[in-house]
């Protein structure tokens, strides 16, 4: 934005303006601007004498002051250097904290000219951080907080949630928006950052400002997404409290997104009445209420488990990105993810869609499928066998419900294995690329010659002499190797 004289001088008017309104002693009478008609919030006052809280004080005083002569004087200011509208401006002295700070104490208010530079900085923004929180219902883990390489799942106390989220601004300024902490602080979140290129007006962004599209699988957030892609290979199963229950996993009922772009509003707060609850009892068997309803609760072992899973499959999952001839990892993880939160038969339709990336071949799906999937989780003829049978009649119900056949009848154990086999088969492939690039740094593989390794396997090292290195730097037990699945 040109830091013009007009801008400037219209921008202190109106601090000045408003630092001696929010300053000023508290009046019934009406103010200076007297054609402004009262609110009926102040006519009550006025019948009632009620002294409002402080929150609700300070949000008629805003309300009337961006309502000001000065106000508008600094709306048509800026409006002459930028297209910019007159939301944005009041999102600026909302969320700046320069209402807020002015009515707490004398000499808290920051500088007209220093507000102003801020406030010129904002205009100028084309980076902003966004922060986004995810919530993870139905399951309890056995720690608060959980680091890794991009991202976090962790617990939260009401006073982080209330700082993260600009509970206090939120409160006075954008109701629609506030959250229910205390509900929030029993429940753990996926955290994850991300630095977004965007123009600071979001309802007069050209379209060349817009970022270009990228491949998504689900509704949530990128940053979002990319964390489930590896907790989704991560065996949930073995946090279940009982395997009759037909627990599939978590679930993320909504994510909160915070970014800290000064002249944008804050998203509508999330229904929670929509998560599960379950009564509670005391100690005497007594009902005290209702909790979140985990149905997984983690224990310390498996919690120590859970983080060095994670912390693996994260560095596994970094060594083989960016490789081209790999990408279709990435489309299977992601297909991955959209079945583990797909409700019913769906879930089978994406699973099945996660072994065609990976392992399928033009022609006969079916017949390659039946033949790779044992090579690579079958560890002797039994398994091999069951494993050819499972892999036949999941693809055989997948066809059916394609082409509209009654599914009636379909036990739920055929999602669970349909997840099963996906699950193993994608977290074997990202072991299987990560330790070609960690034994073999500089050997570049097609997924053709992929398959044709894992069809042919370490026996048949002399007939593959264009992929012998990379064979001769595989497990001896390739293609069948445990430790990747």
């Amino acid at each position: 934005m040109a830091a013009t004289g007009e801008v400037r001088e219209a921008f202190e008017n109106y601090v000045a303006v408003a630092l001696s309104r929010i300053r000023g002693p508290e009046r019934d009478e009406r103010p200076d601007d007297s054609h402004i008609a009262p609110s009926t919030d102040q006519k009550i006052r006025m019948k009632l004498n009620v002294v409002p809280n402080a929150d609700l004080r300070l949000r008629i005083t805003v309300d009337r002051l961006e309502k000001t002569a000065e106000f508008q004087k600094l709306v048509t200011a800026v409006r002459t250097a930028l297209p910019s509208y007159e939301f944005e401006i009041k999102n600026f002295f909302r969320r700046s904290g320069f209402y807020s700070i002015s009515g707490e104490r004398e000499g808290r208010a920051p500088t007209a000219e220093a507000l102003f530079d801020r406030f010129d900085s904002a205009m100028r923004r084309r980076k902003f951080r966004y922060i986004y929180l995810a919530l993870i219902e139905s399951v309890a883990f056995a720690e608060d907080k959980m680091d890794f390489a991009s991202f976090a799942v962790r617990r939260f106390t009401r006073a982080e949630l209330e700082a993260e989220l600009q509970s206090g601004v939120v409160r006075t300024f954008y109701p629609y928006a506030q959250v229910d902490t205390t509900t929030l602080e029993d429940y753990w979140f996926i955290y994850a950052e991300e630095e977004i290129e965007e123009s600071p007006f979001r309802l007069d962004r050209p379209i060349a400002d817009c970022p270009p599209l990228k491949r998504k699988f689900t509704e949530f957030p990128t940053p979002i997404e990319t964390a489930l892609r590896k907790l989704a290979l991560y065996d949930s199963k073995s946090w279940m409290v009982d395997n009759s229950a037909g627990w599939f996993g978590f679930n993320i009922p909504f994510v909160l997104a915070i970014n800290d772009n000064l002249l944008d509003a804050p998203n509508a707060a999330p229904d929670l009445d929509k998560l599960h609850y379950r009564p509670s009892f005391d100690s005497d068997g007594e009902e005290r209420g209702y909790e979140p309803d985990f149905m997984a609760t983690e224990g310390v072992s498996e919690g120590s488990a859970f983080v060095n899973f994670i912390a693996e499959v994260e560095s596994s999952v970094a060594r083989v990105e960016g490789v081209p001839e790999w990408d279709f990892l990435n489309h299977a993880l992601g297909y991955l993810v959209k079945a583990y939160f797909s409700d019913g038969l769906e879930q089978l339709l994406w699973h099945m869609t996660v072994l065609d990336a990976l392992l399928g071949e033009k022609g006969n799906v079916t017949k390659a499928l039946r033949r790779r999937v044992p090579l690579i989780l079958g560890r002797d003829g039994q398994e091999r066998e069951n494993l050819r049978k499972q892999v036949g009649n999941l693809y055989d119900l997948r066809s059916e419900l394609v082409h509209g056949k009654a599914m009636a009848g379909h036990s739920r154990e055929r999602l669970f294995e349909a997840r099963s086999l996906a699950r193993r088969t994608a977290l074997y492939f990202v072991n299987f690329l990560a330790s070609i690039r960690t034994r073999c740094p500089s050997c570049s593989v097609s997924r053709e010659k992929i398959l044709e390794m894992i069809d042919i396997g370490k026996s048949g090292a002399p007939a593959m002499a264009h992929s012998l290195e990379v064979l001769n730097a595989l497990p001896e037990e390739f293609p069948c190797v445990a430790v990747w699945s």
